[in-house]
């Protein structure tokens, strides 16, 4: 009985920190980019009923609860950009208009630790390393932007002219002309 409880208490800390620390404002509610919290029901799983004391009191085979991540067909709209991001852009902007290059990065870094799936910003850093001569940092966050761009046409485009002028920096004209190609599909 004390390694049934055992268990439990461990499975209950990993869940625990599998949130991430999030917030959650009511049943179902998931931020974007993250599982959704709607559950599905599978048979043969077994749950505990557990006493105010804390100890397990049975343990009977019914239904459980489990979680289902994203699918690949979710069609929700993209994520809302947070305030915080939005002025990190603007920060971003304003050092990039200045010609300091690092600083609009540090920015739009510190935006990606807030919103690490907002393509947006993966495209705009990607941009920004080009500025700094740093091509193939900058088709590698193109890609990446690519990856969360979810069928948005025109940032797949900017991405992928992205990845040309990569590519051209690089001084690879036949990866140049590919990627151009590819870029050519979104317009």
């Amino acid at each position: 009985m004390k390694k049934i409880a055992g268990i439990l208490c461990a499975v209950a800390f990993i869940q625990g920190c599998a949130t991430g620390g999030l917030s959650r404002t009511g049943p179902g509610y998931s931020s974007p980019g993250q599982p959704s919290m709607e559950p599905y029901e599978t048979a043969e799983s077994s749950p505990a009923d557990i006493s105010s004391s804390g100890h397990p009191e049975s343990i009977t085979p019914e239904k459980s609860t489990i979680f289902r991540g994203p699918s690949s067909g979710d069609n929700a709209p993209p994520p809302r950009t947070s305030p915080a991001v939005i002025a990190l852009i603007g920060q971003a902007e304003k050092a990039e208009q200045q010609g300091n290059l690092a600083q609009a990065a540090a920015s739009i870094e510190r935006g990606l630790r807030i919103a690490p799936h907002d393509a947006k910003l993966w495209q705009k850093l990607a941009r920004i390393r080009l500025g700094q001569k740093r091509p193939q940092q900058a088709e590698s966050l193109a890609k990446k932007s690519n990856s969360l761009a979810r069928g948005n046409r025109k940032l797949l485009f900017a991405n992928w002219m992205t990845i040309a002028e990569s590519r051209e920096q690089r001084g690879d004209k036949k990866g140049k002309a590919r990627a151009q190609q590819q870029a050519r599909k979104y317009k």
